[in-house]
C-alpha cells in the first residue's frame, strides 16, 4: 500500500522529493506518538 501512495505522490508531485518528505514526516509522526504514548503511560502508573 505504501508503494501506491509514494508512487501518487511523486507521480502528482512530479518530484521524487515529494516522496522523501513523506517519509520524513511519517518519521516524525511516529516519533511523536511514541513519545505521547510513552508520557500518558509513565503518568498512569505514578
Amino acid at each position: 500500500m505504501e508503494q501506491r501512495l509514494i508512487g501518487w505522490a511523486v507521480d502528482y508531485y512530479g518530484s521524487w522529493n515529494a516522496g522523501l518528505i513523506m517519509l520524513l514526516s511519517a518519521c516524525i509522526l511516529c516519533i511523536l506518538c511514541s513519545t505521547l504514548c510513552h508520557f500518558s503511560a509513565q503518568k498512569k502508573y505514578q
